[in-house]
C-alpha cells in the first residue's frame, strides 16, 4: 500500500521568530522522488504533486509552463504550492501543488503532467470512471415486496467490495441487503412491505499504485457508488 507522506509542521517560537523554508519554483526532472497522488473530491478529480519537503529545502512551486491532462480534457490548475504560513509568520507546511477537472473520466483514462524537462504519464484504468447501475431487464425501479432484483454494475472492478444498502422513505434505519455476485450483476432481494425506498450501493477501495512512468503514482480514497429511489408495491 502506498504512504502518503504527511505535511511537516515545524514549532515556531512565540511572537513568530523561528525557521523559515524557502519555496522554490521547480521543473519536475528537478524534484526528488517526485509522488502523483489522484483523489476524487465531489465531482472533481485531482491529481497533487507530492515530495520530501526536507529534500526540496522547503516547498514547491509549479513551474509556469507546466501543464495536464487526463484523456483529452485539459486538467485545471487550482494550487501551485508554496509554503502556508500562519498569521505569526511561522511556517505550517506545504499547500501541495494541485491540479484538477470536472469532467468525468472515461475509461480506461490516461493522464500527463508535463513541462519542458519531464512528461509524467499514467493510466488510471476504471477506477475513476463514473459508476452506473441498471435493472435486468432494464426498466422503472418498480419492484414487488420480497422480489430478487438484479442490477448490472459498471465497472466491474468493483463487485467484489459492493455492499448492499436499504433504507425506506419512512424510516432513518438503512438496512444491509445481503447480496450475490454473478458475472457483471448483483442481484439482491428486498424486505417485505410497500411504500418508496432509497437504494445505496456503495463500496471503496484500499490505496493502491498506479502504472506511470516519470514518477511514482498512486490513487488514494475511491470510493464506488450509486443510488436510486425504488417503488415497492
Amino acid at each position: 500500500m502506498v504512504k502518503i507522506r504527511p505535511l511537516v509542521f515545524l514549532l515556531v517560537a512565540h511572537g513568530g521568530c523561528g525557521s523559515q523554508r524557502e519555496d522554490h519554483v521547480m521543473e519536475l526532472a528537478d524534484i526528488p522522488d517526485p509522488e502523483l497522488v489522484l483523489r476524487r473530491i465531489g465531482p472533481s478529480t485531482i491529481i497533487e504533486l507530492h515530495f520530501d519537503s526536507d529534500a526540496v529545502g522547503g516547498c514547491v512551486i509549479l513551474a509556469p509552463d507546466l501543464a495536464g491532462r487526463i484523456d483529452a480534457t485539459a486538467l485545471t490548475i487550482s494550487q501551485r504550492g508554496g509554503s502556508e504560513i500562519n498569521t505569526d509568520g511561522g511556517w505550517l507546511g506545504c499547500n501541495w501543488p494541485m491540479l484538477g477537472t470536472t469532467q468525468p473520466v472515461v475509461a480506461p483514462g490516461g493522464f500527463v503532467i508535463e513541462d519542458s524537462s519531464l512528461a509524467i504519464t499514467g493510466a488510471i484504468g476504471d477506477f475513476l470512471a463514473p459508476r452506473r447501475m441498471t435493472p435486468v431487464p432494464d426498466g422503472p425501479w418498480t419492484f414487488a415486496p420480497q422480489q430478487t432484483v438484479v442490477v448490472r454494475w459498471s465497472p466491474t472492478i468493483d463487485l467484489p467490495l459492493l455492499e448492499v444498502r436499504f433504507r425506506r422513505a419512512t424510516s432513518s434505519t438503512t438496512n444491509v441487503l445481503p447480496s450475490t455476485i454473478v458475472g457483471d450483476t448483483l442481484s439482491f432481494t428486498l424486505p417485505a412491505g410497500v411504500g418508496m425506498a432509497q437504494l445505496d450501493i456503495y463500496g471503496r477501495h484500499e490505496d493502491m499504485d498506479l502504472p506511470c512512468s516519470g514518477a511514482r503514482c498512486s490513487l488514494i480514497n475511491v470510493f464506488a457508488s450509486a443510488s436510486e429511489q425504488l417503488t415497492i408495491q
